[in-house]
């Protein structure tokens, strides 16, 4: 399953996507301890013309846990 994270800029008479981050719950549910903890990602514009280039920066933190799995 994909997850995406867009940010927004909000404007007058519409909406523009200052970037996005895409990840599969996989992705953070093989890390340590199945957690993504504060870690800087690059957002990217898939609309802009150069789609590798870093649009700016977030920070985030992410837990994925199943059944039996125990928060740290």
């Amino acid at each position: 399953m994909k997850v995406n994270i867009k940010l927004m800029e909000k404007g007058v008479f519409k909406d523009a996507m200052f970037g996005m981050f895409e990840f599969d719950f996989s992705y953070i549910y093989f890390m340590e301890n199945h957690t993504m903890l504060h870690k800087w990602v690059a957002l990217s514009n898939p609309a802009s013309e150069d789609f590798s280039a870093v649009s700016g920066y977030i920070k985030l933190s992410i837990s994925i846990y199943g059944a039996g799995d125990e928060p740290v």
